[in-house]
């Protein structure tokens, strides 16, 4: 009423990226996990299952010993085996960490080699659902 300024800030929503530069840095060129489920883990517990585990080393490997693409980190937001992979040029690869890696890594290929993808505009490259890719 007096004519003056009054400005407010909200944060609606905060969002964590891991610094994967720095990570690596500390503690070596190793798969990076970003678990975005909100559990309460007891001491000496398992966080993720042995097949989760498996899936992202085995996209780890693949990805950085026969692609250009270079993986940045795993995201899994759930316990049913499908994740996220981001990789360091931005994009992200959905894929399932626990069932036909092979497969969808052989898709990723064909799709790495075979078609004319401007990756500089690539958000995802979906290899959830075999036999299809979906990329936007």
């Amino acid at each position: 009423e007096k004519g003056e300024v009054v400005e407010e800030t909200k944060v609606l929503e905060a969002i964590h990226t891991p610094n994967t530069k720095q990570i690596v840095g500390e503690m070596g060129d190793y798969p990076i996990l970003f678990d975005k489920r909100s559990q309460t883990i007891a001491l000496n517990a398992s966080a993720i299952s042995k097949e989760i585990a498996a899936g992202i080393i085995d996209w780890f490997n693949l990805l950085n010993k026969k692609t250009d693409v270079s993986f940045g980190y795993a995201v899994i937001e759930d316990g049913r085996g499908e994740g996220e992979i981001k990789t360091s040029a931005g994009w992200r690869l959905k894929v399932k960490l626990t069932e036909n890696i092979d497969l969808q890594f052989a898709e990723l290929q064909h799709l790495l080699v075979k078609e004319k993808i401007n990756f500089n505009s690539l958000n995802y490259i979906d290899l959830r659902y075999l036999g299809k890719v979906y990329w936007q």
